[in-house]
Order: structure tokens, then C-alpha cells, then sequence
């Protein structure tokens, strides 16, 4: 495959996944909204608590558990598929199934146990059996990964997620514990790896059912793994989890459900920026290992969407959910806007660093990421540590944010070094972001002396939005240019790329200079 055929190949792989992941996300966001609220007011703070509790602790040790099996099995067999290595790709799918078989599935059968030692044995039992089959069949999801099969990817995820949203606030409804809403959550998330099945290509897909013991890995695979497994698991604890169990270690429940609360609505906020990077971890694998002369105007190309998604997000949805968090969730949850501002400016920056992640991955940068990770979150345990017996929930925050701040800059650093390039050339295209993040906090703050919720968000959405469309508008630097556009088009049917060209034009999201066309 020429060039050419690899860059219009991947690019168009990487929109069209970005599309269906993006539809997915949108379909399912006013679902996970309606369910959240409806299962924080039916369990109340204590029992919310403990879901949070669970739901952090389970994936904390799955991520453990998977050793960074799923992750090295990602990148290598992303590259041979790109190469047409059938012997190679079948290889690695049956090692990947082995290990979930064999090994992943029977240690997270007695982690679930031991988590509802205190439950009722029916839905003990009824968890057992999900997470087993979860594990047991997880390698259908990692190998649409690896192939790019992201469009159906998206539809499996949209299905799983809708079922686990309706499951999980029926159950909160009924029971009015948070051991049980967990429990029933592992019955439903079960359905994903069983549909994800079907989208795995032919030669592949009997794979699934073949597994063997890991062995005869290719060269760097485990190392890559371990390193993979050991930075997936400190990044977790790095994103919130981290706070979530040092407030538990405090006995605040009450505290853990009102951080947990908060950092799911500001990720919630996020969500479609996330579903447009979503395919990117595999499409980068496949340009560093078959192009990567394409690798850099991919990233910039890349920072330059996520940025401008930030930059909607933080200055018109970041107000809107600022005032209306009180009114929907109950004063408990909405007493501290300055928390939650906090939390969503940091989602929505760390949203917008996406790409510097997946390409610090698909270069093999994984050990640097460790590093940094781990750096990160000694000082975000640090501060949560001394800060929060003092000051509670804004000491969480406050410890969160510093953590991730720093984690974020060193991994800038990490890939402009990567790409043999300057910090700052790197920087500049998210520089859009920071527009985002001043008509977030100027939107909130011009809002609240308004009387009345209602008229509060009104206020602040319409100050938010004005700030971001002038300074689109005054500053074309800030915007994509012509080139991003026409690869985002190509890869869309032809209406729904008309569409994104006449939304472009009202906003103004491009900047059109002469010469510039698609890399």
C-alpha cells in the first residue's frame, strides 16, 4: 500500500469511527444524565457513595488484573492487521483470549466476591457470572479496537450502555442499595463483549474461541504490556480515583457520593470531545507504524478539533451545568460551584490533551508516560493526603487538579521530544482551549447575581457563548483550517458533510488561507 492509500485509508477510518462514536455518545449522554440523577436521589448520599465506591474499586483491580495484556495486543496487532499479517494477527487474538480465558476471568470471578462479601447471594452470584463472561469474551472488544472496527464498536457500546443505564437506575429505584445497583450494572455491561462478537472480522473471529496459554509473544510485547498495565493503572487512580479512595479511607461516604456526583457531570460534558478521539489510539498505531512521516500532521491536525470542542464545551455547556446542578441533583451536590467549575475546566483540558495521549502510546512512549504518571499522582496522593482532612471536597479537587495539570504538561513535553520538535509548536494548536476555559469562568461569574436558576443559565450560556464566537471570530488563528475540514468531510456521508460545512461557516469554526489542503 502506497503512501497515499495509508494516509486516505486511516483517515477515513478514523472520521467515520469518530462519527458513529460521536452518534453514540450524543444518543446515549441525555440517557446516562436521566439515569445518573435518578439513581443519586434514589440511593441518597451514603449508598451512592458506596456504588461510587465499587464502580472504582472494580476497575481499578481489572485494570490491575489485565497485566497491559489488552493493550500491548492493541498496538501490535493494529500494526499487523495494517500489514496483512493474517498468521501474525490470529496469533496474537488467541493469546489475548487466552489470558482473559485462563487467567483474567477466574481472578475477577473472587475480586467480585470479595467486593459483595456483605450482599445478598443472588446478586453475589448474578455478578460472578457477568464479570466472568465479561472477561472470559473481552478480547472481541480489543480486537475491534485494533482493527478500527470503531463504527460498530460505537453501536455495541450504545446498546451495552443504554441497558446498563436503565438496569442500574431500576434497580436504585427498587432496592435502595448501592451494592445491588453494582451487581445488576456487571449483568447488563455483560452484553458488549457478547455483541462485539459479531463485528469481528472472518479469518478472526474463531480465534476468539481458540485460546492459548501467552506464550511465544512477539519481541517487546510483554515489556511494552507491563509498561501499558502499570500507567493505565496509575492514570486511573491519577484521573479521580485516587480522591474517591481517600475520602472512603476518611469514612465519608456522604463526600465520596458528592465527588463522585461532580466528576461525573463534568466528564459527562465531555463526552462527545472524547467519542471524537476515541479511534484515534488505533489509527495512530497504524500511521507510526506504516507512515510516520504522517505523525506529526496528524497530532496538530487532531489538537486543533479537540481544542475547538473544548473550547464550545467549556464556554456555553460548563455554565449551563453550573447553575442547573443544584436544581436537578439537589442542593448537596450543587452547594460548591467553584468545585465543579473547577472539575469541568479540568475535563474539558484534559479532553483536549487526548491525542498527545495516543500518540505518546503509538509511539512506544510508554515507559516516559509511567514516569510521568506516576509523578503525577505521588503528588496529587500528597496533597490529597494533607489537604483534604482540612478542606474536604476542595481539597480533592484542588489535589486532582494539580496532578493532572502536571501530568499533562510533561506529556506535551514527552511527545514534542518524540517528534523532534519545540514544546511550544505543539502547544499552540490547543491554544483555543484557553479561550474556552475564560468564557467558562467569565459566563459563571456573570451569572451569579442573577436571580432565579433559570434566567442564571440563560445569562451565563449566552455571555459563554458570545466570548467564544467573538474571539473565533477576532482571532482566526484560533480555528481549524481548510485542510482539517476536508479530511473531517471525506470521511462523511455527503448530507451530513454539507451539513458540517454550513455549521462551520455560521460559527466560524475554519480559517481558510491559500495553499492549505489535507495532509
Amino acid at each position: 500500500m502506497t503512501a497515499a492509500e495509508v494516509r486516505t485509508a486511516l483517515r477515513t477510518d478514523m472520521v467515520r469511527g469518530s462519527l458513529w462514536t460521536l452518534l453514540s455518545a450524543v444518543l446515549s449522554m441525555p440517557v446516562a444524565f436521566v439515569a445518573n440523577l435518578i439513581v443519586v436521589r434514589s440511593l441518597g448520599t451514603v449508598e451512592y457513595g458506596r456504588f461510587a465506591f465499587y464502580v472504582a474499586t472494580y476497575g481499578v483491580l481489572v485494570t490491575l488484573v489485565n497485566a497491559g495484556v489488552s493493550d500491548a495486543t492493541v498496538q501490535w496487532l493494529a500494526g499487523a492487521h495494517a500489514r496483512g499479517d493474517r498468521e501474525q494477527s490470529a496469533a496474537l487474538v488467541r493469546t489475548c483470549a487466552g489470558y482473559h480465558v485462563f487467567i483474567e476471568a477466574p481472578v475477577v470471578a473472587v475480586v467480585t466476591v470479595l467486593l459483595l462479601h456483605d450482599a445478598p447471594l443472588g446478586f453475589v452470584l448474578a455478578a460472578v457470572v457477568a464479570n466472568f463472561v465479561t472477561m472470559a469474551i473481552g478480547t472481541s472488544t480489543v480486537v475491534l479496537t485494533a482493527t478500527a472496527r470503531n463504527a460498530f464498536a460505537a453501536r455495541v457500546s450504545l446498546v451495552m450502555t443504554l441497558a446498563a443505564q436503565a438496569t442500574v437506575a431500576a434497580t436504585a429505584v427498587v432496592q435502595h442499595e448501592g451494592s445491588a445497583a453494582w451487581a445488576l450494572r456487571a449483568v447488563a455491561l455483560a452484553i458488549g463483549p457478547c455483541l462485539a462478537v459479531a463485528g469481528v472480522a472472518g479469518h478472526l473471529r474463531p480465534m476468539l474461541f481458540r485460546p492459548r496459554l501467552p506464550r511465544r509473544l512477539p519481541a517487546g510485547f510483554l515489556s511494552y504490556g507491563v509498561a501499558a498495565w502499570s500507567s493505565a493503572l496509575v492514570t486511573m487512580l491519577l484521573l479521580d480515583e485516587s480522591e474517591i479512595f481517600v475520602l472512603r479511607w476518611y469514612d465519608d461516604l456522604a463526600a465520596v457520593a458528592v465527588f463522585a456526583v461532580l466528576t461525573t457531570v463534568a466528564n459527562q460534558l465531555t463526552v462527545p470531545m472524547d467519542s471524537l478521539m476515541a479511534p484515534l489510539v488505533p489509527i495512530a498505531a497504524g500511521l507510526v507504524g506504516s507512515a510516520p512521516h504522517l505523525a506529526s500532521p496528524a497530532l496538530d491536525r487532531s489538537l486543533r478539533v479537540t481544542a475547538l470542542s473544548a473550547t464550545l464545551t467549556c464556554g456555553v455547556a460548563l455554565p449551563a451545568a453550573a447553575e442547573l446542578l443544584p436544581a436537578v441533583f439537589g442542593g448537596r451536590y450543587g452547594h460548591d460551584t467553584a468545585a465543579f467549575v473547577a472539575l469541568a475546566t479540568l475535563s474539558c483540558l484534559s479532553s483536549a490533551a487526548g491525542p498527545l495521549r495516543a500518540f505518546a502510546f503509538a509511539t512506544r512512549q510508554v515507559v516516559g508516560v509511567l514516569r510521568i504518571n506516576v509523578l503525577g499522582l505521588a503528588v496529587d496522593a500528597a496533597l490529597a493526603l494533607s489537604l483534604i482532612p482540612a478542606y474536604g471536597l476542595r481539597g480533592a479537587v484542588l489535589a486532582l487538579l494539580v496532578g493532572q495539570a502536571l501530568s499533562i504538561v510533561l506529556v506535551l513535553r514527552l511527545v514534542a521530544k518524540v517528534l523532534e520538535r519545540r514544546p511550544g509548536s505543539v502547544l499552540v494548536e490547543v491554544r483555543a482551549a484557553v479561550v474556552g476555559v475564560v468564557a467558562g469562568v467569565a459566563a459563571v461569574l456573570a451569572a451569579a447575581d442573577v436571580d432565579g436558576t433559570g434566567v442564571r443559565t440563560v445569562v451565563g450560556v449566552v455571555v459563554g457563548a458570545v466570548i467564544v464566537l467573538g474571539s473565533l471570530r477576532l482571532l482566526p488563528g484560533l480555528r481549524m483550517n481548510a485542510g482539517d475540514e476536508a479530511v473531517i468531510v471525506a470521511g462523511l456521508p455527503p448530507r451530513l458533510g454539507r451539513a458540517f460545512v454550513t455549521t462551520t461557516r455560521l460559527l466560524p469554526l475554519v480559517r481558510h488561507e491559500p495553499g492549505v489542503g489535507a495532509v
